[in-house]
């Protein structure tokens, strides 16, 4: 083990230098929303087949990487434009993202 992995599913561990390198080339913003990223999210879901290849992960925000959920999109943008107008709909019902800072997590 080169590092600390960060707790999911047997399996899902993306390793701390992948980490680190998709939250610096998004420069810890969120690739939907541009809020703090927190978490790691598989474009194609783990679930679905996807892998930790770097082609296949961004940085996320806790709220868009829920929304985001184990859904398969045709591509990218559709899951972009998801995201974005599910947070849309749920901040008209009152719901606030919660901007946390990255060392919250350690």
């Amino acid at each position: 083990m080169t590092g600390p992995r960060f707790p999911t599913a047997p399996g899902r561990y993306i390793p701390l230098a992948t980490r680190e390198r998709i939250m610096s080339l998004h420069e810890h913003l969120c690739f939907y929303c541009g809020l703090s990223a927190v978490t790691i999210d598989h474009v194609i879901p783990w679930s679905q087949g996807g892998t930790h290849h770097p082609m296949n992960l961004v940085a996320c925000c806790q709220g868009c990487n829920s929304i985001a959920g184990e859904r398969l999109f045709r591509d990218i943008t559709d899951k972009i434009n998801y995201v974005l107008d599910r947070r849309e709909q749920l901040m008209d019902f009152g719901w606030e993202p919660k901007l946390i800072s990255m060392w919250e997590f350690s």
